[in-house]
């Protein structure tokens, strides 16, 4: 995602639009998420940083170091109007039917979840020098 200005056709007057880059058929195309308007002062050197924060929350991925406040503050505001009247969508997609003997699953990565976790390494360890020392034979 960036931020690009555009001019309003009738007052021209500089409008910021947060803008994603996606994939198409036809070749990569640019799509506006949201129009921020002119009320959105975001200083130029600190966009890209800013449009980086605001994708990593749409996706749902936290950074392990705190940002600048005032950028969470600018974040805050960018997500809660794409939240209202944004056009973003999610990575998720429905998976189109491969074949007619093939099944397919939709995976959501992000509501994977599992149970019964084991650490194999020093089990695996184990197992080698127990085999390797002939003790099933003893």
């Amino acid at each position: 995602m960036f931020f690009r200005e555009t001019r309003s056709k009738t007052t021209k007057i500089p409008i910021l639009q947060l803008i994603q880059n996606i994939r198409t058929p036809k070749g990569p195309r640019q799509r506006v998420v949201v129009s921020l308007g002119t009320k959105m002062n975001i200083p130029k050197k600190v966009r890209a940083t800013v449009a980086k924060l605001v994708e990593e929350r749409l996706r749902g991925q936290t950074r392990l170091f705190a940002e600048d406040p005032k950028l969470i503050e600018y974040v805050d505001r960018i997500v809660k109007k794409i939240q209202t009247d944004g056009k973003w969508r999610s990575e998720r997609k429905q998976v189109k039917n491969i074949g007619e003997d093939k099944e397919t699953v939709e995976i959501f990565i992000d509501k994977v979840e599992h149970s019964q976790d084991r650490i194999l390494g020093p089990l695996l360890i184990g197992d080698h020098f127990w085999k390797r020392l002939y003790f099933p034979q003893i």
